[in-house]
């Protein structure tokens, strides 16, 4: 069931990037459709996984990237609604759903599913909100990728259909800056779940290379947050520190992905542990 929400996730990106370069602008409903119905075959996955295990599932691989996408695709859906999102954001966003899911489809072959764990309440809701914030972050990178194409359209008076068919600088910049806000609310109050649920030695995961990179994510997304909201800092440098920070946040992805340990002790889904 997660393999046909990926193809359709693949699908409705393709169908998008077909609009944004086809000779004239459409509004097709075919790119939202897919990212609508892979959503819900996509729900209707993790609900049976759910079911079928008694409980929310755990610190795996497979299951974190897989929710990572779910979470990215609900942002998505809930822009769509806000901003009125056109076409061309579907075909820079989708690509990264779809890199999520497929990611998760690998692992899930390569690897044998984890036996599920006992996580505390604290510890769950840490994972669930890291996932979140994970999702917005990815979020605020694309709109911030969208911004610097824009720009440098605009600064190029290259006025060719890409220009006109990406949102305006004033459009991408609330977007980015309330993807920001959002993913570094929801992050924060991940760390200090995280804090709580380990309240014997709450910063001693600071001190393990996955607990650090977390902190310096944190640290950069509060520079970026302080900068966008008290300082004069706006448009394109604040476009170049999301996209830092997402890199920061693959990496620290790529550190939860190959430390196996993590996933044995069953810490919930952001692997914070002690």
């Amino acid at each position: 069931m997660f393999t046909i929400a990926t193809l359709i996730y693949l699908a409705g990106g393709i169908f998008a990037l077909r609009e944004l370069m086809a000779p004239r602008p459409s509004r097709s409903p075919c790119p939202l459709l897919c990212a609508l119905g892979g959503f819900l075959l996509h729900t209707l996955w993790l609900a049976w996984v759910t079911a079928e295990r008694g409980r929310l599932p755990e610190a795996d691989p497979f299951t974190s990237l897989s929710l990572i996408a779910w979470c990215a695709v609900l942002l998505f859906l809930i822009s769509y609604r806000l901003f009125g999102a056109p076409p061309a954001l579907t075909s820079f966003f989708m690509p990264v759903v779809v890199l999520f899911s497929l990611a998760a489809l690998g692992i899930s072959v390569a690897e044998p599913a984890a036996e599920p764990g006992s996580a505390s309440g604290w510890m769950l809701a840490h994972g669930i909100l890291m996932l979140l914030g994970c999702a917005a972050f990815a979020f605020a990178f694309v709109t911030g990728v969208m911004y610097l194409v824009q720009e440098h359209q605009l600064k190029a008076k290259s006025f060719g259909k890409l220009l006109r068919r990406l949102p305006s600088l004033d459009v991408l910049d609330r977007m980015n800056v309330s993807a920001l806000a959002f993913g570094f609310a929801v992050y924060t109050g991940s760390l200090v779940a995280a804090a709580v649920g380990q309240m014997r030695s709450p910063l001693q995961w600071v001190r393990q290379p996955l607990g650090f990179l977390v902190a310096v994510t944190w640290v950069l997304y509060l520079f970026a947050v302080h900068a966008r909201f008290l300082t004069p800092l706006r448009g394109k440098k604040l476009a170049y520190l999301t996209v830092l920070g997402f890199a920061l946040i693959l990496c620290t992805l790529g550190l939860f992905l190959g430390a196996d340990s993590l996933h044995a002790r069953g810490t919930g889904l952001g692997g914070l542990a002690p």
